[in-house]
């Protein structure tokens, strides 16, 4: 299993336990450290399947909505958050503009 995935892992449990639950109270939740809860959402510590749904179930939300998509979905998500930014975009449209008019 790759580092990237365990990083998003972490970063979905993050997102979806903030506002809900401290760190200490999720470990105390599912019987682990606030430390390694910590890890966790770093990507610096891999879950146990049974680890992953008591994380689920203390967060309330579903397992699969924790779970990083595969290869093809990440990029095809990928791609559409890019474009749908328009920061990006407009940076985007200023460098072509910037562009033709040194051409010019």
């Amino acid at each position: 299993m790759s580092q990237t995935f365990n990083e998003e892992l972490g970063r979905r449990i993050r997102a979806a336990r903030e506002g809900k639950l401290t760190q200490a109270k999720l470990g105390e939740l599912v019987g682990l450290s606030r430390t390694a809860i910590t890890n966790i959402e770093c990507g610096r510590q891999r879950l146990l399947v049974d680890q992953l749904v008591q994380i689920a179930d203390a967060i309330g939300i579903s397992t699969s909505a924790l779970l990083p998509p595969d290869g093809d979905e990440r990029r095809q998500q990928g791609d559409a958050r890019i474009t749908a930014m328009p920061t990006v975009q407009q940076w985007i449209t200023s460098v072509k503009k910037s562009a033709a008019r040194d051409r010019t």
